[in-house]
């Protein structure tokens, strides 16, 4: 056998590679379906952005179609475009929505959360209502929710929770009610919660203290039932910002809110909280702002060694029963700019130290038991703005350098030991507007340059020892000024542009009264002392014209008396005379129902003043006649129920309803004559030259200062707090407005006219409707289309005669075009426009600009279109009540003792009537 060799051939070569090139094209082939291609990502883009502008187009739709959101449209991208308020990330996608001031109205829309990308939704300052929008919970990547401001209603959702990514919520300034649910202690990532100025009357859970990333939170404004501050707030260790005032707390602050490291501002103002400070407050190094004013604090402000606080830029302690020195520790705090201490116990000189406060500009002392000398550096170092130490036991002279950084806009000292002369810089201070140093032994001459300042508003000096003469011409914008009981000498002045009020008696005046002053409304000038001639002739004419007037009455009575008698004969007999507060004899009232003493004539009737006694001399009474042909016979009973019980009202700002007199054909109204007049004339300028016939001395001018107009607002805000919730049952006026508002001597206003625009409108008669037409621009939106109204109709009538106040205009003063003077305030708010271009310019000012402001706001609030948004007139009152306080705590108006007394139900606020 041949040896042969067996040639063992290789593997072909091609078998392994295409084993791997198969898999590589697999591989390949999965990888290229499962990544998108160009084509495919432009499409899903597309799609996403169709689907978020159909859910915006949705959302626009459910709110009206607003004008503001023209560039929401079909025909344009949300993104690439730039749609008003819409928010996009790098992706194209929305993700945020901020509508801040749009107008818009209505529900948040479920199509908001078809936008998937959604973190954040801002509709600050709209007017979205309804109940919390759960439909909200299908936006899982919601961080930013701001729906402050808006108009919504009922109780925050116990499973708000299920918000589980929010990091911030803000739900203030609405009207949510009930108890701030446990859940919201779930949302372990919220850094920022904000439920202030709501209608929370329930409590709110001590679980928000285990939110350990929440930096601020803002309970205050709300109505909670009385309850502490829980400890557990104490563990919030991030928190900066804590705002739980006007929130019925009771008992003690905390101790552990001394952990709060972090913790810039604190404010517990306006509760009922009883014992001291608690001493670890003071040692907080970030802690800049506290303000515990208006509770019931009382001990010592900062034991000894407990203050280590450096950082602290407003400080107020006011109304409370604080005692003890004020800490020299005030005094370390280089960045304080205000310190409240007023109205409280402290005893002890002030700290002269905080003269070398560079950013100290507000001090307010006064009403306390502080002696000593004011520091002699005080304003030397600092723009000093006010500086109010009355009603305190201090002594020495003004410092002279308390206008040293051309600031100085107030300085008021009075009632206290001051003694030498006033600081001839003084005159130089040009900022200066309100001067009040009565009540010391201050002597010597004024400095000359007070009676050239020109912006100086208020002086007050009487009851001191200061001598010199006064200047021909007063300053153009004074409009008060006290000089009695001082020695000043020499003539009056003979020009005063602007002079209201000026008491000079007890001084060494001479020569004779200026006719620019006799007759330049409220003032009252003093007479001369030595030389007795003008004084006898400006006595003797007044006197002269009396008695003719009286001769005049008397004849013109007895022929009106004989006229009627002739007239009704023994008809008199048919009336019936219903008396609720006094006894007069009606027969003499219907007798005073002549066209000579006719003063008012409207929807509601005839209004007649008719003076009783033969001799003219006799009380005065104001009549309101109602013709029968204005009430339905069936009504009749029913009107004489409601007449008993509005006569059965006694309040001092309540005009009272004496008694009522009825017969076939009339009914007559007989209530106390309020001889001023009317707001509505004082504000218009319509007052009557004989307005005052009869009897009274005040201004013939009728102009209204601002303090005498908050006093109008506070007393009307009594009365009508009184009828709603003292009463019982309650009564809605339904016809408020400022014509039917009457000032009495003193300018203490009466509300007229309760209950008439039921008692018409009960009629259904066209005429019910024509009586209250003049009323329209008072009446709130739901009196169109119900006559099932309550109480707050009454508080949007009074929100309108807070507007007039504030602004000087007419109720139907729309701004030049159509509409009201609520609508032109409303339409100035939300243009951001400032309050001083709003309010009244003669009576604006910097020294009530602030207080003008809170009114202004106070009155577009009370007008708000839903019934539900507006708040009580108890509320209206207390927020009014605060402005009082803080104009006049040092103003010489309110008495300080009923300053820290403002608490409780209206009857207890009343003023008493001398009458009852």
């Amino acid at each position: 056998m041949a040896n042969t060799t067996i040639e063992r051939r290789p593997r072909p070569s091609s078998a392994p590679t295409i084993t791997l090139s198969c898999y590589f094209l697999i591989h390949l082939l999965l990888w290229s379906s499962s990544a998108p291609s160009p084509v495919s990502s432009q499409g899903a883009a597309a799609a996403g952005a169709d689907a978020e502008r159909r859910a915006l187009l949705q959302m626009k739709a459910a709110w009206g179609n607003p004008q503001s959101l023209t560039s929401w449209n079909s025909s344009s991208s949300p993104c690439a475009d730039a749609w008003t308020g819409v928010e996009c990330g790098e992706d194209g996608s929305v993700t945020g929505i901020s509508l801040v001031n749009q107008d818009i109205y209505g529900d948040v829309p479920a199509a908001t959360c078809d936008l998937r990308n959604l973190s954040s939704l801002n509709l600050y300052n709209n007017f979205v209502g309804g109940e919390f929008p759960t439909a909200l919970y299908n936006c899982s990547g919601l961080r930013f929710l701001n729906l402050s401001q808006n108009l919504f209603v009922g109780a925050i959702p116990a499973d708000v929770h299920r918000l589980s990514r929010l990091e911030v919520l803000d739900l203030s300034y609405n009207n949510f009610s009930g108890d701030v649910p446990v859940a919201l202690g779930r949302i372990t990532g919220l850094r920022r919660l904000q439920l202030e100025r709501n209608l929370l009357n329930g409590t709110f859970p001590k679980e928000l203290g285990g939110l350990a990333k929440l930096e601020s939170l803002s309970l205050g404004g709300n109505p909670f039932k009385p309850m502490a501050l829980p400890a557990d707030f104490g563990n919030l260790g991030s928190l900066q910002f804590l705002w739980v005032g006007e929130a019925n707390l009771v008992g003690e602050i905390p101790e552990s809110l001394g952990n709060l490291a972090q913790l810039q501002r604190l404010d517990l103002s306006m509760n009922n909280l009883k014992g001291g400070i608690p001493g670890r407050i003071w040692q907080l190094q970030q802690l800049r702002v506290l303000y515990l004013y208006d509770n019931h604090l009382s001990g010592r402000i900062a034991a000894a060694g407990t203050f280590s606080a450096t950082n602290l830029t407003m400080i107020d302690l006011s109304m409370n029963q604080l005692s003890g020195p004020i800490p020299e520790e005030f005094a370390k705090q280089r960045n304080l700019s205000i310190l409240f201490l007023y109205i409280n116990h402290l005893s002890g000189p002030i700290p002269s130290g905080l003269a070398g406060i560079p950013t100290l500009y507000d001090i307010r002392l006064f009403n306390n038991n502080l002696t000593g000398v004011l520091p002699a550096e005080l304003g030397k170092k600092s723009k000093l703005l006010s500086l109010e130490v009355c009603g305190n036991r201090l002594s020495g002279e003004l410092p002279g350098n308390l206008c040293a950084g051309g600031t100085l806009n107030t300085l008021v000292v009075f009632n206290n030991k001051f003694t030498g002369d006033l600081p001839k810089s003084l005159g130089d201070c040009k900022s200066l507007q309100n001067l009040q140093v009565y009540g010391n032994d201050f002597s010597g001459d004024v400095p000359a340059g007070i009676w050239t300042l020109p912006i100086l508003t208020v002086v007050l000096m009487h009851g001191n020892s200061l001598s010199g003469e006064l200047p021909r011409t007063l300053p153009r914008n004074l409009s008060r000024m006290d000089i009695e009981n001082n020695k000043f000498s020499g003539r009056l002045p003979s020009r005063a542009p602007s002079l209201k009020v000026l008491r000079g008696s007890n001084n060494m005046f001479s020569g004779e009264i200026p006719a620019d002053l006799t007759g330049s409304g409220d003032t009252k000038p003093a007479a001369p002392s030595h030389d007795r001639r003008p004084r006898d002739l400006f006595v003797l004419f007044p006197v002269l014209g009396g008695v003719l007037f009286i001769a005049v009455l008397l004849l013109g009575f007895y022929l009106v008396r004989k006229f009627w008698r002739g007239k009704t004969g023994g008809g008199i007999s048919s009336w019936k005379l219903t008396s609720f507060q006094t006894s007069l004899d009606f027969s003499k009232i219907i007798c005073g129902l002549t066209a000579d003493n006719l003063v008012g004539r409207g929807g509601l009737g005839q209004v007649y003043r008719v003076q009783l006694g033969d001799d003219g001399s006799g009380e005065v009474i104001a009549v309101k006649q109602i013709s029968n042909k204005k009430l339905r016979l069936k009504l009749g009973k029913k009107f004489e129920n409601d007449v008993k019980v509005l006569g059965s009202i006694r309040h001092a700002n309540i005009a009272k309803l004496l008694c009522y007199v009825s017969c076939a054909d009339s009914k007559l109204l007989v209530y106390e004559y309020v001889e001023n007049g009317s707001l509505h004339e004082w504000l218009h300028g319509e007052r009557r030259d004989s307005l005052m016939a009869g009897g009274g001395s005040m201004a013939q001018q009728g102009f209204l200062d601002w303090p005498a107009r908050l006093s109008i607002a506070v007393g009307t805000a009594r009365g009508l707090c009184y009828i709603h919730h003292d009463c019982s049952p309650s009564v809605v006026h339904r016809n408020v407005k400022s014509s039917n508002i009457l000032l009495d001597g003193d300018l203490n206003p009466k509300v007229a006219d309760f209950g008439l625009a039921r008692m018409l409108l009960r009629s259904r008669e066209l005429q019910s409707f024509s009586a209250v037409a003049g009323s329209l621009p008072y009446m709130a939106p739901e009196c169109a289309y119900s006559r099932n109204v309550n109480e707050k109709v009454d508080v949007y009538s009074f929100g309108v005669v807070l507007l007039e106040l504030t602004t000087g205009r007419r109720a139907n003063d729309g701004g030049g075009g159509e509409g009201s003077l609520a609508d032109w305030a409303w339409r100035h708010f939300q243009e951001d426009n400032s309050v001083a271009e709003a309010v009244d310019e003669r009576v604006g000012g910097p020294l009530y600009m602030e207080e003008m402001a809170v009114v202004l706001r106070l009155g577009i609030v009370c007008t708000g279109t839903l019934p539900s948004t507006r708040p009580s007139m108890e509320e209206v009152l207390q927020v009014l009540l605060r402005c009082s306080q803080a104009h006049g705590g040092c103003g010489g108006e309110p008495d300080p003792a009923q300053v820290a007394e403002n608490k409780g139900n209206c009857r207890e606020r009343q003023p008493p009537d001398a009458g009852d």
